[in-house]
């Protein structure tokens, strides 16, 4: 069985762009508007529901907004079940019609669960120990986030 790799990624998403768009066009990606929300107006103790209501202030035109958490938030279920989340939510309306977005949420497993999320740059104590993988930007809590974004699209 072959290894998995980014360009097969790319495959199976434009699989599915091609199943909601029939014209024969390539798939296309571009970064939307960042927002960072310094003041944590929800808090740092987030529950799913804020976490559809942090994407839904993204676009919600032809969009995946992708919601990543600092290392100082915990967020219902993290670490005990998920490492993030996908799903799609309803937007408010705009012209008088209204879309649905998809979204990705993860959370920064650094310092609250590396051995859950981070693997397989973190080596957890329950499993036989060798050396871990390096992870590609020596930083396994960003390594570890990135993967769990992939994981969970």
């Amino acid at each position: 069985m072959a290894q998995p790799s980014v360009a097969e990624w790319w495959k199976s998403t434009e699989k599915y762009y091609h199943l909601i768009n029939s014209k024969n066009s390539g798939l296309a990606l571009s970064l939307g508007t960042r927002i960072v929300d310094e003041k944590y107006t929800l808090g740092k103790s987030l529950s799913n529901k804020q976490i559809v209501e942090l994407a839904s202030k993204g676009g919600q035109r032809n969009a995946i907004n992708v919601v990543l958490t600092s290392a100082d938030v915990t967020v219902e279920g993290f670490c005990q079940n998920k490492c993030g989340t996908r799903g799609s939510s309803k937007g408010t309306a705009i012209n008088g019609k209204t879309y649905s977005f998809a979204y990705i949420w993860v959370g920064n497993s650094e310092t609250q669960c590396p051995g859950q999320c981070s693997w397989p740059y973190y080596q957890p104590i329950y499993i036989p120990q060798s050396p871990p993988p390096v992870a590609p930007n020596n930083d396994v809590g960003l390594d570890g986030t990135w993967s769990s974004t992939w994981l969970a699209s």
